[in-house]
């Protein structure tokens, strides 16, 4: 279902997307996002904003939402997201971080 996900996000031109690790029983997953599209354009749209400013893609919204649905199923509170790395912030890929 991740993989799915994920390769469909890539098919959007969102980027060309990894699977780094994936919980069928804690519904866990571990993602990257090479040449995001929105990393690309936050990381340019940060150049014209203060320091306050910190850039995020919002992809991790759309996977977080699926596992929503499935962790609901299984009983699980819903899952967490927080993006670890980001072509925003100077670095090589977007990497996400999902937990329930």
């Amino acid at each position: 279902m991740v993989e799915d996900l994920l390769r469909l996000f890539a098919a959007y031109g969102w980027g060309k997307t990894e699977l780094v690790s994936f919980d069928e029983e804690t519904l866990s997953v571990s993602f990257r996002v090479y040449a995001s599209i929105y990393g690309e354009r936050y990381r340019k749209l940060s150049e014209y904003k203060d320091e306050a400013f910190t850039p995020q893609c919002p992809m991790r919204y759309a996977v977080e939402g699926a596992l929503s649905f499935f962790a609901q199923k299984k009983g699980f509170p819903p899952p967490v997201s927080e993006e670890v790395k980001c072509i925003a912030r100077g670095d090589p890929y977007c990497e996400f971080v999902i937990i329930t």
